[in-house]
């Protein structure tokens, strides 16, 4: 049954179906908390919270984001932690930086690697990757002139090869 949840969750969310989405990740949510599966309760709580965010129902998204961090409170650490930590510190802030503020850049620049990290530690390639993706993003938004080496080889590491095509276009 979960694993149809979810893929229905999934299924729906491809088809357009936001709201059939919600309620399938939603159910799988209950399932697991109904089998004591507090770390897979907690993905799906997720889920749940960024289809919402998505579709701009952002109350409720933050509800579900909550019950998804009083589900891991005390739990060993694990890739969910990981994704909680890019949902709220990678990518949510993205609405409303300033990216101006060279050292707000900079501390979602360590968030970011520390996402990469918890990825590395419990094998979440995925989590690696948004990491990776996070880091390399915000280096771009911060200047180069910095005594940090390891955020300039990253800031290299991101730069464009001759020739190719910004990612906008």
């Amino acid at each position: 049954m979960q694993s149809r949840g979810v893929s229905s969750s999934g299924r729906a969310w491809w088809l357009g179906l936001i709201d059939d989405s919600v309620a399938a990740g939603e159910q799988v949510y209950r399932a697991h908390l109904g089998e004591g599966g507090t770390c897979p309760a907690a993905m799906a709580a997720l889920g749940v919270a960024l289809n919402l965010l998505l579709r701009g129902d952002e109350p409720t998204g933050l509800d579900w984001i909550g019950r998804c961090h009083r589900l891991l409170d005390g739990e060993p650490e694990g890739v969910e932690h990981g994704y909680l930590l890019f949902l709220t510190t990678v990518l949510g802030p993205l609405d409303s930086l300033g990216f101006a503020d060279e050292h707000a850049v900079k501390e979602l620049i360590t968030n970011a690697r520390a996402v990469g990290d918890l990825g590395r530690a419990h094998f979440g390639p995925t989590l690696v990757a948004l990491g990776t993706l996070g880091e390399r993003r915000y280096c771009r938004l911060v200047s180069t002139s910095g005594d940090d080496p390891a955020h300039r080889e990253v800031h290299r590491a991101s730069r464009r090869l001759p020739g190719t095509p910004p990612p906008w276009s």
